[in-house]
């Protein structure tokens, strides 16, 4: 895992324990979660499958900080073996974000927003069919806005199926290549305290 994912990892994990420790009550406010994770860059057909965690804390019933860190499988996209220098190509990605959350409440049923900052990195290997003259690797990180929606369906108080899109980043480097990722993630969340929604009777 990369520094920058580390660093922001440390530092999720700093704010949310300084807010539990401050409100006097263990994980009061406190949820997290795992998720199935697919991505699509945009301009391409491939698709990069993975998984994601995610950590958040309830400031207030309609406003949570939350943060995310995750990455994908490797994926092999093959080129025309016509072609000297065909091969196939190894991808994978790294991300995290932190973000605000906003909440809307209903019965059984939370809906939300989240916007904050995000980091991306694509790594490749590419590997000639013929001649290992043209193996290259490589990689590109770019960091910046990142957004999107969810939706908690609960089939308890504590425990509901989380699903989000998420724009993982859309930014560009100084060459104007653009990295424009955007997410589907399908996983469950896990609340530690028993107050996700308002009319719910369980």
């Amino acid at each position: 895992m990369c520094i920058k994912i580390k660093l922001i990892v440390c530092v999720l994990l700093a704010v949310f324990t300084s807010v539990s420790i401050a409100q006097g009550t263990t994980y009061r406010g406190m949820y997290a979660g795992g998720s199935f994770t697919n991505h699509k860059g945009k301009g391409s057909d491939e698709r990069l499958t993975g998984g994601v965690l995610k950590l958040g804390y309830d400031l207030v019933n309609f406003l949570a900080i939350e943060g995310h860190v995750g990455g994908t499988i490797v994926e092999t996209i093959y080129s025309d073996p016509e072609y000297l220098d065909s091969g196939y190509t190894d991808v994978r990605s790294e991300h995290a974000g932190i973000y605000a959350r906003l909440n809307w409440r209903l019965t059984n049923i939370t809906l939300y927003g989240l916007v904050g900052y995000g980091y991306y990195k694509t790594k490749f290997d590419f590997i000639a069919y013929e001649d290992p003259f043209f193996d290259r690797s490589g990689e590109n990180d770019e960091q910046g806005l990142s957004y999107g929606v969810g939706i908690d369906l609960f089939g308890s108080a504590r425990t509901a199926v989380s699903i989000n899109w998420m724009q993982l980043i859309n930014e560009k480097d100084e060459f104007d290549n653009e990295t424009n990722v955007q997410a589907i993630y399908l996983g469950i969340t896990h609340y530690f305290n028993p107050q996700k929604t308002n009319h719910a009777a369980y």
